[in-house]
């Protein structure tokens, strides 16, 4: 990996929060060509105008088949593919609706493996690569928001699984797991957040050093340590290792870092 140095890339949900900071970021680091798709393209207006020619905006949402062929329709070469869209579920596990939750799943989940399948040819001709967003729910359940958990835990399960097919092809995949970010999902919870900017910055890096998965911020690195030192506890009660996983990073002097 040479960095985005005159690369293209393709950021989903770009229109606000951590997308746009990778879109704001691949400028930055001298990408040629950055596409910022979002349902609503219009919204990324603003980025056309401030960073001109070098951004492109195409409409997509993950959830809709016919939009992602769409889409890939408008792309004749792409070399990294910024997997960042996705919708939350959060309530009462038994209370919330099935047809939100396969929504979620659709935009989480089949989208990215969708849009993943139609890229790659175009990924062909050179270094290219995947940087999955996904989440620290992924890892362990997240309280009053399982069912997101689980639409990322199987994103984590695809994301892996197209690391190893993609090994041999020049294809770098990398898995980015957030913990509490500043952006509207974030607001959802009452703790220290890390900003956009930072965890974008952070996972790009992880990108462009070629390493499988990235803990971008404080509370990520926390949730990637009780993995590795309590997993019979996370087994068996994983409610109370994540209350006392908060209770500790809210004492933590870098909480929101």
């Amino acid at each position: 990996m040479n960095g985005l140095e005159n690369r293209s890339v393709l950021v989903t949900g770009a229109n606000r929060g951590l997308g746009r900071s990778f879109v704001e970021l691949a400028i930055e680091r001298g990408a040629a060509r950055v596409i910022a798709s979002a349902r609503r393209p219009e919204t990324c207006d603003d980025l056309k105008a401030r960073f001109g020619g070098r951004v492109e905006t195409v409409k997509l949402d993950v959830a809709d088949p016919a939009s992602i062929d769409a889409c890939v329709a408008q792309i004749d070469a792409l070399d990294l593919l910024i997997s960042n869209a996705g919708v939350s579920c959060i309530g009462p596990f038994l209370e919330q609706e099935e047809a939100d939750i396969r929504t979620m799943f659709e935009t989480n989940l089949f989208g990215p493996l969708r849009l993943t399948r139609k890229l790659l040819p175009l990924m062909e001709n050179g270094p290219g690569g995947i940087l999955y967003v996904l989440s620290m729910a992924a890892l362990m359940p997240a309280l009053g928001a399982e069912a997101y958990s689980a639409s990322k835990a199987g994103a984590a399960m695809l994301a892996h699984g197209v690391r190893s097919a993609v090994r041999d092809r020049g294809i770098g995949v990398t898995l980015s797991y957030p913990g509490f970010i500043d952006t509207d999902l974030g607001k959802a919870f009452d703790v220290p957040r890390a900003t956009p900017a930072q965890v974008a910055a952070r996972s790009l890096d992880g990108w462009e050093r070629g390493e499988t998965s990235v803990f971008p911020d404080l509370f990520a690195e926390m949730t990637r340590d009780a993995l590795l030192e309590r997993m019979p506890a996370l087994l068996s009660e994983p409610k109370a290792v994540l209350e006392a996983l908060v209770g500790e990073f809210l004492a933590h002097p870098r909480a929101g870092q």
